[in-house]
């Protein structure tokens, strides 16, 4: 008696986990066609994978099924010369009222429920921006005799105000400003405080926006490859600042 009140009590929590009021299943005439890609992500999220390879959804998981399309649709309209590669998808759900869907370079789709239906935004923007983004903040503070590297966080998900074509010039010109964090990288910093203060002070008269850490890098530690910086960031001495007015 125990075990099946046991039973009972972990299906209804599945259940519940997954937003539903039922578990009704479609009928079996209407088994849902899907690409490969669709019952990779859909199966993560539940224990029943057999039945959703098959195509044999409970309602709940056509809602899923009908997110992650949206959210795909979504990427391939906004970015159609572009196809990133997707690694996972957790829907919303009455618990969770945001979904996501990840890609493999990290940036991500978050999927939100109105009135109007679906809604998205993307951090993708990001991982094009990137480049030239970096190039941008690094020319600036050549110009001040500054030589460093930088790699850039853009974690907030934009939806109509970028696209494809976005250029770093564009995005600084957003209002209001989106929020980012940049990692800066100069070797052998003299004083790194003061030498913090005097690229604050650049950044904001170029109107570079957001959060900054400025890392000291040892001579024996220098690289120009920004990924193993990254790797090896928290062993550097470090000053954060921030440029939230800029002028």
């Amino acid at each position: 008696m125990m075990k099946k009140l046991l039973v009972t009590a972990m299906s209804v929590i599945i259940l519940a986990f997954a937003g539903c009021r039922t578990a009704e299943a479609l009928p079996e005439e209407e088994i849902v066609e899907m690409n490969e890609i669709e019952k990779e992500l859909l199966s993560m999220n539940y224990p029943d994978a057999d039945r959703i390879r098959a195509g044999r959804l409970y309602n709940y998981q056509m809602e899923a099924l009908n997110q992650l399309r949206f959210a795909m649709h979504y990427m391939e309209a906004k970015y159609p010369s572009c196809h990133p590669e997707y690694v996972s998808f957790d829907p919303a759900t009455r618990l969770h009222e945001t979904g996501i869907l990840t890609m493999k370079d990290g940036s991500y789709v978050q999927i939100t429920e109105s009135q109007e239906g679906y809604l998205c935004g993307d951090t993708y923007y990001g991982i094009l921006l990137q480049e030239s983004y970096s190039r941008e903040i690094n020319l600036a503070l050549k110009e001040g005799s500054f030589d460093i590297l930088s790699h850039t966080d853009f974690s907030v998900p934009l939806s109509d105000e970028v696209d494809g074509n976005l250029t770093a010039e564009d995005f600084m010109a957003i209002e209001p400003p989106v929020m980012r964090s940049t990692h800066l990288y100069m070797m052998d910093a003299e004083n790194i405080q003061e030498t913090a203060d005097a690229i604050q002070k650049i950044l904001k008269e170029k109107g570079f926006y957001g959060s900054y850490i400025l890392y000291d890098v040892p001579a024996d530690k220098a690289v120009s490859e920004i990924s193993i910086l990254e790797e090896e960031r928290l062993s550097f001495e470090a000053v954060t600042f921030s440029c939230f007015d800029t002028q």
